[in-house]
This record gives structure tokens, sequence and C-alpha cells, in this order.
């Protein structure tokens, strides 16, 4: 229907496919002067209604006067279970709301636009609910609150954990490296499935980000699941399908990609997660330039890694991440791979693959050769020398 409209009245029309609005309306940030017409179809939005509002108010301020917003609406689901949401868009001036089917209502959106006067009468009585409705209704509500409850503690606790470990100290890029090569490859494997490499290397990736990085995750491995991950936090993911590209929590996230045209947007970094380390794996993962295995430090994992960690050899640039690991089992663990013992880590254990300022003391020795430390220490203040230290030497 909105093909037909746009042919008729000879409008170029670009297709935005998002399910995200406030994440698009932040990336596009000034960057939509030259829009005339913004069609926003609630349907395939997974914004909550305070994102949405807060999206339309932004484009308000940046584009009051040269954007029209047009917003379909015209499912009953839509009309009955998120008409409130509908009423607000109405309060903060968007009149041009198709709450019908119809093409002539689009075309009148389009065109000439609706007055208040003609949109009011939508809004002076609420559709009813059946009971069923209302109690889906009620549950939905009730879910969306919990899980915003859940990632606003979650996006709490990253904050003060980065808070606290850059008061701690600063680390800053070094790029010297792009003086001799054009970007540095890490690789990341498991010795069994299940290990914990996608969990490490989202979280390697995250701190190259956050250190003033540009650095992608790439899906190197057979499972090809990666992007399910938009699932759990749908408000702060991203999805470009024409790129293979999801970007979650400021992370580039790749999978089934064409390694060429990733290259060609030249990151520093670019953290291969290989899956688990097969024959077939293992020239792919000895050519990288930083190498990660991943293990478990229980007795019967122990036994997996020290094989994988004979067919890899020993090299400096290798690196063994222990999960599972027993308080005070430290050193034992160490003791049974002597001649890797400064190349064997305890990575933190968190939720989420996205947390900012964990493993910093880890990824200081891993990524030493690219980094720049700056403490955080206020200056102490001179001590005056006494009379007989001031001239001792005289004396």
């Amino acid at each position: 229907m909105l093909d037909d409209a746009v042919n008729k009245h000879f409008l170029m029309i670009q297709k935005v496919k998002t399910n995200n609005l406030w994440n698009y309306v932040l990336q596009s940030s000034g960057g939509l002067t030259s829009i005339t017409h913004l069609v926003i179809d609630l349907s395939g939005l997974n914004d909550n209604d305070d994102e949405i509002i807060e999206s339309i108010n932004k484009l308000g301020r940046l584009y009051s006067d040269e954007m029209r917003i047009i917003v379909l609406a015209d499912s009953v689901a839509l009309k009955t279970e998120r008409w409130d949401l509908l009423r607000r868009i109405f309060e903060k001036g968007v009149y041009n709301i198709v709450s019908e089917a119809s093409p002539m209502e689009l075309d009148k959106c389009l065109t000439a636009g609706k007055t208040r006067d003609e949109v009011m009468e939508f809004f002076v009585e609420r559709p009813d609910l059946s009971t069923d409705d209302k109690q889906r209704e009620l549950a939905g509500r009730l879910k969306d609150e919990r899980q915003r409850a859940l990632l606003e503690e979650q996006r709490r606790q990253e904050e003060e954990r980065a808070e606290q470990a850059i008061k701690r100290e600063q680390l800053l890029p070094n790029k010297d490296f792009r003086k001799y090569k054009p970007c540095v490859s890490v690789a990341v494997c498991g010795a069994e499935p299940h290990i914990g490499a996608t969990h490490n290397a989202l979280l390697i990736t995250k701190f190259l980000k956050d250190t003033g990085f540009s650095a992608c995750y790439l899906e190197a491995n057979e499972n090809q699941k990666i992007f399910s991950i938009k699932s759990l936090y749908p408000q702060n993911s991203s999805f470009n399908e024409r790129r293979y590209l999801l970007q979650c929590f400021g992370v580039d996230i790749y999978s089934g990609f064409n390694i060429s045209e990733v290259m060609a947007h030249n990151y520093d970094f670019y953290v291969f997660d290989l899956g688990v380390l097969t024959q077939d794996k293992m020239m792919s993962f000895l050519t990288k330039d930083i190498q990660i295995l991943v293990g478990g430090a229980r007795p019967w994992e122990i036994t997996i890694l020290q094989e994988a960690a004979k067919k890899i050899g020993t090299k400096k640039q290798t690196y063994f991440f222990l999960n599972h690991l027993i308080f005070g089992e430290e050193e034992r663990l160490c003791s049974l791979m002597p001649d890797l013992r400064r190349q064997i880590f305890f990575p933190e254990h968190v939720p989420s693959p996205f947390t900012s300022g964990v493993n910093r003391s880890i990824y200081k020795v891993v990524f030493k050769e690219y980094l720049l430390q700056q403490a955080n220490e206020p200056p102490k203040p001179k001590q005056k020398k006494g009379f007989l230290k001031k001239y001792l030497g005289v004396i």
C-alpha cells in the first residue's frame, strides 16, 4: 500500500529494516536533514513506549519544520494493546496516524496531512478489551517492566565497575603498530564445546572498544548463532542485514561475513571466534597475532586442555584462559602446566559478555604491546625540607 502511494506521487523512498527506532534515531542524529517524510510502522518495533516517545521528541527537536512523521497503526492489536502509546504520540503533536488499512487515509497523511480535529475522534474513547486481552496486556507490561529493571540494574553495575576501573588507572590505545602492519588479529578457541570461547571473545572485543581501539567480533565457526543475542538485548541492538552486522552495546558483531568486505572497514583489531579447536582449525588459530585457548579448571577439563596445549606447542603469543575455577586452586593448576605458568590466566565470571572493566589485569598482559598505562593518582604535595636536611651536605 505504501509502495503504491509513493509511486503515485513520485516520492523517493528508502526502506530501513530495523526493530529499534531509538537506536536508529541515535545513529542517524543530524543526518536526516534531507528527509521530508518519515513513515514508522509500529508493528515492526521492539521499543517500549517511553523509547518511542523519546525518539519522536528527539526527531521533533531536530527536524520540526522539515520532516512529517507518519505512524502506521492499522492493526487491531495496535489500536487496543498500544492505545496508550498512540494517545501519547497524538499528544506530542503527531496527527498523521494511519488507523485503518486504507490507501485514501495513507494518501492524505502523505500529502495534505491530517489535522488535530480529524484524528481527535479516534481518541475520544478507548477501544474495549476483552478479559483475556486485558490479562495479556497486563502480563506483557509486567514482563517489560521486569526486563527493563533487569537491564537497568545490569547497566548500573557495569557503569560502576567501569568507573572503579578508570579510577584505578587509565589504559590508552597505543597505535604505533600501524606503522608496521594494518591491524592485529586475535584468535579465540575452546578446548572443548561450551567452555566459554564466545563469551571471552566478546569480552575482549568490548575491552578493546572501551580502551579506544576500533575492534570487531567475527563468528568464524560452524555455529552461526551469534545473532540470536539480539533477542536478549533488544533495546541495545541494531542489525544491518546487508552487512551481516549486529551492533550490541557498541560492539560490532559479524556472522556469515565476507572477510575482504570486513577488512575494508579497517578495524584496529579483528577478534575471531573459531569455536572448538580442531585439527582443521589449527592453521587458522596459529596464524593469528594473538592466540587464546579457553579451557576449564575442573579435573576432567584440565586433561583436555593439556592435550590441546601439546598440539599447539609453546608459543609466547598463546594464552590459556581457565574457567570454572575453585577458589585457592590457582597454584595447583599452574603446576600441572609448568612450562606455560606465565601464560595461564583465570578470567572473572560475569553473566553479560558486554560487561566493562573486567579482566583488566589479564588484558594488560595479553595486549601489553598495544597499551599505554597511565595512573590516575593525584600529585603528591612537595614536602618542605628541614634545616638540617637541607644543609646536611654542607655540614
